[in-house]
């Protein structure tokens, strides 16, 4: 390993950007922690799979329906296949470094440097904003559809509904602890599931009495990149991989693990879209528990319930982020005169940023498809990439295994510039 690798390796300083005056020590005294209770498998495993199951599975059967049942399924696989040939790369690279307790910034601090770290919390809190986003959308279309029955919100309607998500959302802004939050995951998970299998009990009555085969084409290439970001969006677990990991009774079996439940939610995403699609054909709406019809007023509210219950789960770590930037950490001392007030208007501020998003774009589909497409495609492909190229490899892979690797990962990366750039068209000429 060279000189250079060394000397970041022993000056990380984990979830500061800042330097420390005695960073080895701060690194030691960071890693070292209390011994923590290590998950088993199975724990293991549902935490991975809760991470993944989120908002974009509601968008699944409206991309079949959009994209034709051939080519959304070929899309599905090839950028699971991706996803898991890229982390499987990423963990060889954490093997090397040795480094157990590592996350994905101190990854990118110790192999590309501390600019880099930068840019790879602004796409993690990108990515969390756009979550946040989509779940205050599906709050307003929600109450839009409970109030008028129809999905398409008017700006006016828009400000009234996002003033009621505010009056939940801001007085969260003043907890800082996500322990609290606990209890309410649990319960949301619940109400998830729920929903999920009502879904799939209206879609085996809606076959049963007729399928839309005919509805649904092979393929329409021009809704080729919606079906893309969606994909990309559904495996929102891709910034929680290592902490998963080292969560871990046996650390050795998450590349199986992580390998298996990504294949698993493939394959749930893959017929859960194909029986909605078929299920409701070109009536396919692009939230599908809207297309449920009558009796699914129930299913809808548990839904629109635990979104705004984990929404907080998605905030807080964002907020934490940006909190530890040297000049919000700066603006937000602890123990300075106001240090509160100044803390609770940065985060107001955030939350201002992800209501304007859910405005700019009010299409459910579109929205989750541009934050698919710019962040899982930067977080997915483009830094495991430039780890792989920079890394000072003790065991480098064979040069046909590494033209392999850098090929696909160009190829995810391609896939999601072309999902960023037709949802800005698409946002543009709205």
């Amino acid at each position: 390993m060279s000189e250079q690798t060394n000397q970041n390796q022993t000056s990380i300083s984990p979830l500061e950007l800042e330097t420390s005056t005695n960073p080895k020590s701060e690194f030691t005294e960071n890693t070292t922690k209390k011994r923590e209770i290590k998950s088993n498998l199975t724990q293991a495993a549902l935490n991975l799979y809760k991470c993944c199951i989120g908002s974009g599975i509601l968008a699944a059967p409206f991309t079949f329906c959009e994209g034709g049942y051939l080519l959304t399924s070929f899309c599905y696989f090839l950028i699971c296949i991706l996803m898991i040939y890229s982390q499987l790369m990423l963990l060889r690279i954490v093997d090397e470094i040795n480094q157990p307790n590592l996350g994905f910034s101190e990854i990118t601090y110790i192999i590309l440097g501390e600019n880099y770290v930068y840019i790879n919390k602004l796409f993690i809190i990108i990515m969390q904003w756009g979550c946040c986003a989509s779940y205050v959308l599906f709050f307003m279309e929600f109450l839009e559809y409970a109030i008028y029955h129809h999905q398409d919100v008017v700006f006016s309607h828009q400000l009234l509904y996002l003033a009621i998500a505010m009056c939940i959302i801001i007085p969260l802004v003043f907890i800082n602890n996500m322990t609290l939050f606990t209890k309410f995951s649990t319960l949301a998970n619940s109400f998830i599931i729920i929903s999920l299998i009502s879904c799939i009990v209206y879609f085996s009555i809606e076959l049963n009495s007729e399928v839309n085969y005919n509805d649904i084409p092979v393929a329409r290439f021009k809704n080729l990149p919606l079906v893309i970001g969606v994909a990309l969006f559904s495996f929102e677990a891709i910034g929680t991989l290592l902490d998963v990991r080292k969560s871990m009774q046996e650390p050795i079996k998450f590349p199986k693990l992580m390998t298996l439940v990504f294949s698993g939610c493939t394959m749930q995403f893959w017929i859960f879209g194909l029986l909605g699609s078929l299920s409701y054909g070109d009536t396919t709406n692009e939230i599908i528990l809207f297309s449920l019809g009558q009796g699914a007023e129930a299913f809808q509210i548990l839904y629109a319930i635990a979104l705004i219950i984990t929404l907080p789960l998605q905030l807080l770590p964002a907020f934490h982020l940006i909190e530890k930037i040297k000049i919000a950490k700066s603006f937000t001392k602890e123990g300075t005169s106001g240090f509160l007030f100044r803390r609770t208007l940065l985060r107001l501020l955030q939350v201002l940023a992800i209501a304007g998003l859910a405005i700019g774009i009010p299409q459910f589909a579109l929205l989750i498809s541009f934050i698919g497409g710019l962040c899982g495609a930067v977080l997915q492909f483009f830094f495991p990439l430039m780890f792989y190229l920079k890394w000072d490899w003790r065991f480098r892979p064979s040069e046909l295994e590494g033209q392999i690797y850098i090929s696909a990962m160009c190829l995810g990366c391609i896939l999601g510039l072309v999902a960023v750039a037709d949802s800005i068209y698409e946002i543009a000429t709205q």
